[in-house]
């Protein structure tokens, strides 16, 4: 069963936007093969929404702090990751902020504008990030604010 298949069974909400990357998204595994490297630099190089799959979020989340510290490029890249292990790479999670704070889009919306300050953001998309009622309006947020075209967003499953 592939991860589109497991992500609609359990009812998990990505807006139309995201939903569209997800049904593109390729298995990544290191160790890399030179066709990985090209697309994840490709994704990590582009903005738009960007989506791979990976066998589990700590080898998702060891796969895009891998291509950032070889890209040496962004200066501030940011996650929404319920896991709240430190970065390596001093990538700033959101996630206790965006979770305490009342869930409607006009306040993600001033937050975003207010406190967003990536050039670079991922998101590591698993079951409890999907379960928090306040995700899906965040999404919205993010989408109205049309941060998509002006940053890579990067989705890992």
């Amino acid at each position: 069963m592939n991860s589109v298949t497991r992500l609609e069974r359990h009812h998990l909400k990505l807006q139309p936007t995201f939903l569209g990357s997800v049904r593109a998204a390729n298995m990544i595994r290191q160790p890399f093969t030179e066709t990985d490297i090209l697309a994840l630099h490709d994704a990590f190089l582009t903005n738009g929404v960007h989506c791979f799959k990976s066998m589990n979020m700590k080898e998702g989340r060891s796969i895009v702090c891998a291509v950032l510290d070889s890209l040496e490029y962004y200066h501030q890249p940011g996650t929404l990751s319920v896991n709240q292990q430190p970065l390596k790479n001093e990538a700033c999670n959101i996630y206790a902020t965006i979770a305490t704070l009342q869930p409607s889009k006009e306040v993600f919306i001033e937050f975003l504008l207010n406190n967003f300050y990536f050039d670079f953001f991922w998101i590591e998309a698993n079951a409890m990030l999907f379960s928090c009622e306040w995700f899906s309006t965040f999404q919205e947020a993010l989408l109205e604010l049309n941060l998509e075209r002006t940053l890579p967003i990067v989705i890992v499953l």
